[in-house]
């Protein structure tokens, strides 16, 4: 029994076990790092109470639940419970309690979540790709820029968008960000569904999994919009430039001919 005692004692995950009555059989040392105190102990043990009478109706020897646990000792956190049915000799039923602190790891998960809302929803292109040129991310902003859908994208070549006139240049942009190099706005050209050529501001950037990089990440904007503002307004500056250029023509040549016109001209201009 000892021998068995010392392995439970060493289970890295705070362990309690529970007898008859809900009474405290045994617990091991990270359980106490975790609930030193017995005011710690009643209320971890209260906020379980309804799942260890759940458990104890039914069948099932094991039973896995998410459980969140607010306390003033140790605040807010969720555990993973485990619950164990062990039948000892005496033919007593114990249970054995084992927590896994997830809390850190379902915030990370909540945070992600809403990282990929953000993305998702965005009207720009966010696109992640591997440094062998493929597609791991597509969001509902690239499927409208580029008329393509998610499904016939992912895991797809990149170089699907990029038209032969600037392939080098977006190589060798993602060959600088593998170094850790980022490109803010970068105006170029993609080919769209149907072959379309579509003027983009692209920024690129590295994708980073703890300290490795990767891969890419694409933000894509269409700007053919402000490209034709702006072919419009180059226009109307040209035209507006001419008129102002033939007005002033105009008006010169109206001056001349009426200088040259006016009564007693002659006297005055010398032999």
């Amino acid at each position: 029994m000892d021998k068995y005692r010392r392995i439970f004692q060493d289970i890295p995950l705070p362990s309690i076990i529970i007898g008859s009555g809900n009474s405290i059989e045994d617990m091991n040392d990270a359980f106490i790092a975790l609930c030193p105190s017995q005011e710690q102990i009643a209320r971890l043990l209260n906020s379980l109470e309804t799942d260890l009478h759940t458990f104890s109706l039914a069948e099932e020897h094991t039973k896995t639940l998410e459980k969140t646990v607010n306390a003033e000792d140790f605040g807010k956190k969720i555990f993973r419970v485990r619950l164990s049915r062990v039948k000892l000799d005496d033919g007593t039923t114990h249970v054995i309690i084992m927590l896994t602190d997830i809390t850190e790891r379902r915030r990370q998960m909540e945070e992600t979540g809403r990282l990929a809302s953000i993305v998702d929803s965005s009207d720009d292109a966010i696109i992640s790709v591997s440094f062998d040129r493929k597609i791991m991310s597509w969001n509902h902003g690239a499927e409208r820029i580029y008329g393509y859908p998610a499904v016939s994208m992912l895991n797809g070549s990149i170089m699907r968008l990029v038209p032969s006139s600037v392939a080098d240049d977006f190589s060798s942009m993602l060959s600088s960000v593998a170094q850790g190099n980022s490109f803010l706005r970068q105006e170029t050209i993609h080919q769209a569904a149907y072959g379309n050529l579509l003027p983009v501001s692209m920024t690129m950037s590295p994708l980073r999994y703890f300290d490795e990089i990767i891969g890419a990440t694409m933000i894509c904007r269409d700007i053919s919009a402000r490209r034709q503002t702006e072919e419009e307004l180059k226009t109307s500056h040209r035209k507006l430039k001419s008129l102002m250029y033939e007005t002033v023509e105009s008006l010169s040549t109206a001056h001349e001919k009426e200088t040259y016109t006016l009564p007693g001209i002659n006297s005055m201009c010398p032999l």
